[in-house]
C-alpha cells in the first residue's frame, strides 16, 4: 500500500516538473 501511495507520488511530481518546464518555455517563446 504504501509502495502504491509513493509510486503515485513521484508520478504526480515528475507530471508537475513537467508541466512547469513546459509552460516556462511557452512564455519564453511568447515573449
Amino acid at each position: 500500500m504504501v509502495t502504491v501511495v509513493s509510486y503515485i507520488a513521484v508520478l504526480v511530481g515528475a507530471l508537475g516538473i513537467t508541466l512547469t518546464c513546459y509552460i516556462g518555455l511557452l512564455k519564453i517563446k511568447l515573449i
